[in-house]
């Protein structure tokens, strides 16, 4: 009969080599077929190698190593924190100074709608009108429009054939003297012939423009004058300049400004803006001139930094050109 060898004394008849368990493996042998040896005499001296290593060595330096990654790790995190943070103000910034600029814009454009209809519901303006008695007219006119001083509006009078009647404003000297400039020729405001056509659009029969002026562009509010009879005598335009405007809105939202059309032209801005504004290409322009849309560009002027920013400019809830501010100084 053959002998059974125990398993815990057989050998592998590769190596003759007994089998007693994996813990019975000598150091430096394989658990794998094919692993690269250790011998005996390197694992030694590997282990005096870190034997005689310092506690600086073996401590310090690795958690010098882990703190540098760390490091790096959270300076690469903030570093996108912080870009985001800055954006994220940035764009705070823009929706602020737009809201406060708007503010101000809108609030003219009410007080315009809002003397134009008390100029045209003044007792005695309708008749004046129809039959061209410009004396009369000044009389009844000049007491409203003396009443906004030290803010200058002026007022124009248009006959329904189209042909301006009387051009007037207060002289803030004398308040009770009314700079009226009869005649005047045809009228060319923007949606004259609207009104004097008794036409309206989805926001009324009063419309908002922008006109050329010396030295300065109007912003005016033009709507219908009605008579007792209903019937339409003329048209009434009730304007101030941009120049008066821009330096209201300096005072009131605290920024400076500079007012340009859709095509990038300059018609108004604050005197002696302490920053230059950049010049925008044709892509950058649609895509300010679309409504509540904001761009910004960092500037740098007499020392400081600023950013400026690019948001439509919104007549009668329509974006007509554009405005820029300057804010954010450092």
């Amino acid at each position: 009969m053959g002998s059974i060898t125990p398993p815990h004394c057989q050998k592998d008849v590769r190596t003759g080599t007994s089998l007693t368990g994996s813990k019975s493996l000598g150091k430096g042998v394989p658990s794998r077929p094919g692993a690269r040896i250790l011998r005996p005499e390197r694992v030694g001296r590997a282990h005096l190698r870190w034997s005689g290593l310092s506690v600086g060595h073996k401590v310090v330096a690795p958690f010098v190593c882990l703190t540098m990654v760390v490091g790096l790790l959270i300076s690469a995190i903030a570093s996108q924190q912080l870009a985001t943070s800055g954006a994220q103000q940035l764009e705070t910034i823009a929706v602020r100074e737009q809201d406060n600029v708007n503010t101000v814009f809108n609030s003219i454009e009410e007080r315009q709608l809002a003397d134009l209809r008390l100029l045209a519901a003044t007792s005695g303006v309708a008749d004046a009108v129809r039959t061209g008695d410009t004396s009369t007219l000044g009389r009844l006119l000049l007491p409203l429009v003396a009443n906004h001083l030290p803010e200058r509006i002026e007022v124009a009078v248009v006959q329904t054939d189209g042909n301006t009647l009387l051009r007037l404003a207060a002289d803030p000297a004398q308040p009770d003297q009314c700079r009226c400039i009869p005649g005047g020729g045809q009228a060319t405001f923007a949606h004259i012939d609207d009104v004097l056509g008794g036409r309206a659009d989805a926001y009324g029969t009063r419309y908002v423009g922008l006109a050329g002026g010396t030295p300065s562009a109007l912003l005016y509010t033009i709507g219908p004058i009605i008579d007792s009879g209903g019937y339409l005598a003329g048209a009434v335009v009730v304007g101030e300049s941009l120049d008066q405007i821009v330096a209201l809105v300096e005072e009131s939202a605290h920024v400076q400004l500079s007012l340009l059309t859709s095509g990038g032209e300059t018609i108004a801005a604050t005197p002696h803006l302490d920053f230059p504004i950049p010049a925008l290409n044709a892509a950058e322009r649609g895509t300010v001139m679309r409504q509540n849309a904001v761009l910004s560009k960092r500037v740098a002027g007499s020392g400081h930094n600023a950013a400026v920013f690019y948001v439509p400019w919104v007549m009668r809830f329509q974006a007509e050109a554009r405005k820029t501010s300057s804010s954010w100084s450092s």
